[in-house]
């Protein structure tokens, strides 16, 4: 888990620092175990602040993000927040199509086992109801 976090020329503090590390790894682990990467970029542009965040979760999983704000642990923030959403819904796409399949193997498993074998014998008792049919009275 390498986390780099810099600035374009700004300094980023030891508070800012801790923050994002902080935040950033509290977000990915609620739903991953582990990541490779994660780099996070404050710069400053005129009046606003902006930060950029890219992380390396799996082999082919990148997530992206950018926001602007008035300042550091704002712009952070919202992008973080862009993060966790995109991390959630990507959590969600791969948890939905496991889920189905089970379900489906579940529903297949039920099925087969609602199939009833009669016991033969039982058959030979029946065929002396065939004198004797059922009377079905309407009205």
């Amino acid at each position: 888990m390498n986390i780099s976090i810099s600035g374009k020329q700004t300094k980023v503090g030891k508070s800012l620092t801790i923050y994002a590390r902080d935040n950033i790894i509290s977000a990915l682990t609620k739903y991953f175990d582990k990541f490779i990467s994660a780099n996070i970029i404050f710069s400053k542009a005129r009046f606003n602040f902006i930060c950029e965040i890219s992380l390396h979760i799996d082999s082919n999983l990148y997530v992206q993000s950018s926001a602007e704000s008035n300042d550091a642990y704002g712009a952070f923030n919202v992008a973080n927040e862009k993060i966790k959403k995109r991390i959630r819904r990507y959590h969600r796409k791969i948890i939905d199509h496991r889920k189905k399949k089970t379900v489906r193997d579940a529903k297949k498993g039920v099925i087969a086992s609602q199939y009833l074998i009669k016991n033969p014998e039982n058959n030979k008792k029946n065929e002396g109801d065939i004198d004797n049919p059922v009377i079905i009275a309407e009205d």
